[in-house]
Formats: C-alpha cells, sequence, structure tokens
C-alpha cells in the first residue's frame, strides 16, 4: 500500500542518515588528487551519493523544466561552494546541513511533495552549497583545481541522471514484472492442458463442470417491483472501477461521469434524467444520506469518492418514488450502501499506472472483546493526461466496531476522507485549433478544489419472530473548496472569470423504525412505522477569486435546514401471486438563512408535504 511504502522508506532514509557511515562521509583525512579523485569523491561519500540521486528523482517527479533545471542549478551551485571550501574559511554545521539534505530530499521524494519552481530551486541550491564546500576542504594541496572541479562536478551530473532514469524507468519496469508473470502463469497453465484426441462415434463424452455466477441476488418473491434489487461484493470485486462513483453504475440504467477534476462528485444520469450531481437520485452509506441540501455548487451533491470498494458487502437499489422509508432526493429512486462489519479476508495492495497513477489499500478485521474491530485505510494519487496535472491526492479511512447476538447488534462507525485536486475544465475549441493550446491544455491552470469529510455513526438493530427494530444516529462535518472558470476572461478581462463556492456543514441526523410481523385473515403481513430527523447547519457562499483567492464576494449565508419524517407502511402477500405494499409519509421542512451579505436573503420559512404510496406486485 502506498502510504505503508512511504512511511517505510522515509523511516529507511532516516535510518540510513543516521547511520556512522554518514556521520564519518567527512573526515578531510583522505588523500585525493586529479580529475579521478574528484570524480571517485561523491561515488564513496552515501551522503552525497543519495542526495544526487534524490535530486535526479524529485527532478524527474516534478517534470517540465525541473528536469534540467534543478541538477543544473545543484551543479552550479556545488562549484561555488567548492571554492569557498577551498578557501580554509571554517563554517559550522556543515555536516548536520549535509546530513539534513538527505533526510529532506528523501522525504520529497517518497512524499512526491511539489513547489512552484522558484521554490524548488531555491531548496537545492541552499544544499548544493553546502555539499560544495565540503568537496573543497577535502581536496589535497597536490590536486589540480580544474581537473578535480571537473571529476566531482561530471560524477554528480550522472547522478542526478541517474535518478532521472530510475524514476522514468521505475513504472516500466513494475508494468513489466506484472506483464511476464501474467505471461507466465498463462503459459503454465497451457502447459498443464493435454490434448484429447477426438471422440470416436457413438462415443459418451462427459463434460467439466463450469459454474456461473449469477449478477445479483434473486429478489423474485421479494422485490416489490422488477426495478428493485441487491448487488454483493461477489459481482465488484470483478469489476474494474476507476472512481468509487461508478459502483453506482451497478444500478441498471445508472451512468456516473465525471468532470472538473477527480475529486469533484459525479454527474449521474438514470433513466433519461439528468441527475446533475445526485439532485434525484438518495445515496446512503449503511443509512447515512451522502446528498446534501443547499450545497454551495448544487441541490442533492452527492460526493462518493470516500467510499472504498472493497469494503462494500451490498449495494440495496429501488428506482421509482414508491417506497415510504425514502423521501427526500428520491425522486427517480434510492440506492443503500451497505459496508462489511467482518471482512473475509486481510488485504493489501497496490496499483500503479501511466499518468502518476497510484492506490494503496489495507484492510481487515480482528475479533476484539465481544466484537469485531475492521479497519481500512486508503491513499490514491491521479495526475492524468493534462497539461496541469490533476495532482489529485486522496486519503480515506474506516474504523468500526460491532458485536453480533442471536437476536440483536450494535456498532459505532468512524470516517475519514480528505483529498485536493486540480482541475482542468472544458476549453474554447477555437483555442486548441489556433494552436494556442492543445487538447488537454487549460486556460486557468488554478481551478481545481479540495474536500473533506468526517463522520461517526452508531446503529443498533434486534428482531425475533414477532418485531423488529432499528436505531441509528449520525454526525457529520464536511468541508468543500470548489474553482471553476467556465468563462476565462468575458466578464472581467484583467483578473478573469473564476470564482469559488465555499460549502462547510455540521450534518446530523437520528433514525428508528419498527416492525410488526402480523397476519391479515390467513394472508402474512408486516407493518412499519418510522421517524428520520435530519439537521444542516451550514455556511456556504459564491465568491469571486483569482488564482484562488477571493476578491468579492457575490453572496454568503449562514443556512439551517431542519426536517421531520414519519412514515408508515404494510407489506401485506395475500397468495402466491398477489402482494400489495400501502404507505404514505410526511416530509417537514424548517428552513432558516441568517448573517447574509444580501439583507434580503435573511429569514426562514416552513413547508411540507404528504405523499401516499401504493403498489400491487
Amino acid at each position: 500500500m502506498r502510504i505503508n511504502q512511504k512511511n517505510l522508506l522515509s523511516l529507511l532514509v532516516l535510518l540510513l542518515s543516521l547511520s556512522p557511515s554518514f556521520v564519518q562521509a567527512h573526515t578531510g583525512g583522505n588523500v585525493m588528487s586529479g580529475w579521478y579523485n574528484g570524480f571517485n569523491h561523491p561515488l564513496h561519500g552515501w551522503d552525497h551519493l543519495l542526495t544526487m540521486l534524490a535530486v535526479g528523482v524529485w527532478a524527474a517527479q516534478l517534470g517540465g523544466r525541473a528536469i534540467w533545471q534543478l541538477p543544473l542549478a545543484f551543479v552550479g551551485v556545488m562549484s561555488l561552494g567548492g571554492v569557498f571550501g577551498m578557501t580554509g574559511v571554517s563554517m559550522p554545521g556543515v555536516e548536520m546541513i549535509i546530513l539534513l539534505s538527505v533526510i529532506v530530499f528523501g522525504f520529497l521524494v517518497v512524499r512526491r511533495i511539489r513547489f512552484q519552481a522558484t521554490v524548488s530551486v531555491l531548496i537545492v541550491v541552499f544544499f548544493a552549497f553546502f555539499h560544495g564546500f565540503a568537496h573543497g576542504q577535502e581536496m589535497p594541496a597536490s590536486a589540480s583545481l580544474l581537473s578535480f572541479a571537473l571529476g566531482f562536478m561530471l560524477a554528480t551530473l550522472l547522478l542526478h541522471g541517474a535518478g532521472i532514469l530510475a524514476a522514468r524507468l521505475t513504472l516500466l519496469a513494475f508494468a513489466c514484472f506484472l506483464g511476464n508473470g501474467a505471461y507466465a502463469q498463462q503459459s503454465g497453465n497451457t502447459a498443464t492442458v493435454k490434448p484429447k484426441s477426438q471422440p470416436k462415434d457413438n462415443e459418451v463424452v462427459e463434460l467439466s463442470e463450469m459454474i456461473v455466477t449469477q449478477r445479483a441476488e434473486s429478489q423474485v418473491g421479494f422485490a416489490d417491483s422488477a426495478s428493485q434489487g441487491n448487488v454483493g461484493q461477489e459481482q465488484l470485486k470483478f469489476r474494474p472501477i476507476s472512481r468509487p462513483g461508478e459502483i453506482l453504475e451497478t444500478v441498471p440504467g445508472l451512468i456516473a461521469s465525471q468532470h472538473s477534476g477527480e475529486g469533484k462528485a459525479n454527474q449521474y444520469y438514470l433513466r433519461g434524467f439528468n441527475l446533475d450531481h445526485g439532485t434525484d437520485f438518495l445515496t446512503q452509506v449503511d443509512g447515512v444520506p451522502v446528498n446534501q441540501v443547499s450545497n454551495a455548487h448544487g441541490q442533492g451533491w452527492m460526493d462518493t469518492n470516500f467510499l472504498i470498494p472493497e469494503l462494500i458487502k451490498t449495494l440495496s437499489y429501488q428506482k421509482g418514488n414508491y417506497y415510504a422509508e425514502n423521501g427526500d432526493f428520491s425522486s427517480t429512486g434510492a440506492a443503500n450502501i451497505q459496508y462489511f462489519s467482518d471482512l473475509p479476508d486481510k488485504t493489501v495492495k497496490f496499483t500503479g499506472g501511466s499518468f502518476d497513477y497510484y492506490r494503496g489499500l489495507a484492510s481487515g478485521s480482528n475479533k476484539l472483546g465481544d466484537g469485531n474491530i475492521l479497519y481500512a485505510g486508503e491513499v490514491v494519487n491521479n495526475g492524468g493526461p493534462w497539461t496541469v496535472s490533476n495532482d489529485y491526492l486522496k486519503f480515506n479511512g474506516v474504523l468500526r466496531y460491532s458485536q453480533e447476538r442471536d437476536d440483536s447488534g450494535w456498532s459505532i462507525t468512524a470516517m475519514a476522507y480528505k483529498a485536493d485536486w486540480n482541475s482542468t475544465d472544458q476549453i474554447p475549441k477555437r483555442a486548441v485549433d489556433s494552436g494556442l493550446i492543445d487538447r488537454f491544455g487549460n486556460i486557468d491552470p488554478t481551478d481545481g478544489g479540495n474536500s473533506q469529510r468526517y463522520s461517526l455513526t452508531t446503529e443498533w438493530h434486534r428482531q425475533n419472530g414477532s418485531s423488529a427494530t432499528k436505531v441509528m444516529a449520525y454526525g457529520l462535518y464536511t468541508q468543500m473548496d470548489l474553482y471553476s472558470n467556465f468563462t476565462y476572461f468575458l466578464n472581467d478581462p484583467v483578473r478573469g472569470d473564476q470564482f469559488a463556492q465555499p460549502d462547510k456543514r455540521w450534518t446530523s441526523g437520528l433514525k428508528a423504525s419498527h416492525t410488526f410481523f402480523h397476519r391479515i385473515g390467513a394472508a402474512d403481513s408486516e407493518s412499519t412505522v418510522g421517524l428520520q430527523i435530519r439537521n444542516d447547519n451550514i455556511h456556504n457562499g459564491l465568491l469571486l477569486t483569482q488564482s484562488q483567492v477571493r476578491y468579492d464576494t457575490v453572496r454568503e449565508d449562514d443556512v439551517w435546514v431542519t426536517s421531520v419524517s414519519p412514515y408508515a407502511e404494510n407489506k401485506t402477500r395475500w397468495n402466491d401471486w398477489l402482494r400489495t405494499s400501502l404507505g404514505v409519509r410526511f416530509d417537514g421542512f424548517r428552513f432558516n438563512v441568517a448573517n447574509s451579505n444580501i439583507p434580503g436573503n435573511n429569514g426562514n420559512t416552513t413547508d411540507g408535504l404528504v405523499s401516499p404510496k401504493l403498489g400491487l406486485v
């Protein structure tokens, strides 16, 4: 997993840098002369060797002009430092700074940290001076200044080049390793298959058994309609998923698309409806709603980037608005994603690919006391094909403790998610046709965003032969800053038309339901009563920005939205071919806007809606 790899590499860098060979790298006791000794010196000091390689690797990671700027800057300033070192000037702390350079460049490489070009060069030249100073101090009087300097400069450039080459070839070697492994496996499998002779006439041929796994769980006799179903991990684990939102494409007829950066919520389409970012499709994770009311970018904002596909036990979907337990946002349907409480296996995986794509995952579960603890951590990086890299970096974590008994159980779940990204938005075709930019280019390179989500959920459930009860409570903190520029310089030819949509909110809620199992005459029946309460405390706005710096405010508000939704539903199986469902739901809302920069926006109001439900199956 990438995050563990980073920590391991970081620890290795630190341990190597503190080893005795580093401390003794520059004692001044070696006798060197001439070009050969100048060339040989950087190759025999581990501090020099690792620093030169790390500068090359970092330059390759930064890409563009940095590939030649950083090595040349290092060699140039190192030469200047060497001149100062040869003067015999005493400078305390040189060895400690050289030691620090190994640690710093090691962390920059391992963490793939990026700075602006100027900052990167300044970091390089600072440490280069002290490396050169140490070289100059160790040059003996008998050595030729010019030949010694040319020797260590050439060796340094070669080490930088080796670092650049290593960074470029790492992914290629990794891909070849995987490809050879797959080919070897195929070859091995082929070798074990012995050709069979053709059967003779009238000879009985026994075919080997073939197991075909069904697409999803059968709902015949249980579902209220053909547009309702469940999808399990057995199907999901074989499905190629490039973004978490594509998990919802297992709902028949639903399409998830992406624009304006990897971290932005997907756009969804279902049954001819353009759902925008989730407006009319309710999505829940273990009963916790994902859709956001009064979001700064759009009503019903449904950001599913915090999902970890390997943790999903089932995805239950209901298309249509026929279900009493579904209220706001469910005009076209709903989906509830349920995570495992106990993973079947522990998993550590790493995936690497083109355009700086990396994904690491570690997950597992263990017994703890009378229950079970589940844990998972994920890190994702994706650059994309764009001229300005996506620089999408996502951290994700889940921790759950649960207990199950014969007729009851409970769990408490904590989730954390954070992501940052750049985005290349739509661009004018005439700019591409004229050669101003290519098709992967951009007009405003500072578009992008960041997003955070932290949640704590607890639930309790029980069931026996006569009834079932479920109670859950949840609390979430989410934050989003979205920077977009769709019209470039149309409105402001000087500063551009970029705008920001910040959104910070605390969301809390309570859900409870009780189901009675009974009979109506000879028919089996179940009646459910439930209550759902949700409150959102929101601060959001629309700001005018230049390079993500605010210079004006269009609007900025504090918003409170509270909803109370009781419902009741009865489902009865009258015979083998007829079932009915009858329900009613009330959604009551209170809206309050305060502290708005536009006084006319302040105020509060209430509203409500009664929704009857009827189904014949």
